[in-house]
């Protein structure tokens, strides 16, 4: 990912000022890495642990291993990594890379289990209601999946 400039509308933009804009929340890039059975994303040189098989299913993030990926973070909580985006960047459409957005956010006060649509929504509708996520994102984060 390391050109991150695209194409929007004829005019060349650079992706990740124009997600944190469209958003309101911070986009980085990362890249996703595998250590056994734990999955990690590497942002700015940090790896942060994936909760991988309580938030998000193995099945999800194996393919991403070694890709590079957009990381989305708190409105509010900066540090706190909320989504990933595999969003194809221009140069790399020829992988055909499907579009997916995986929530990674875990809050610490609630038992741990695999989300499904109903539960996605729910956790959507929380940290809208916590003004951890905007609604921008919030309304992408449910139709986009």
């Amino acid at each position: 990912m390391g050109n991150t400039s695209t194409v929007k509308g004829g005019v060349i933009v650079d992706l990740l000022k124009d997600r944190t804009l469209q958003y309101g929340m911070p986009v980085k890039k990362g890249k996703v890495s595998q250590v056994r059975d734990k999955y990690y994303i590497t942002v700015s040189g940090k790896p942060m642990l994936l909760p991988v098989g309580t938030v998000i299913p193995a099945n999800e993030m194996k393919p991403l291993v070694g890709k590079e990926v957009l990381a989305i973070f708190s409105a509010t909580m900066k540090s706190q990594l909320i989504a990933i985006d595999t969003v194809p960047l221009p140069e790399k459409t020829e992988r055909k890379i499907k579009f997916k957005r995986i929530l990674c956010y875990r809050p610490v006060d609630r038992v741990l289990i695999p989300i499904g649509d109903l539960m996605r929504n729910h956790l959507i509708d929380e940290m809208l209601g916590k003004k951890i996520i905007t609604q921008v994102f919030a309304d992408s984060a449910r139709t986009m999946g």
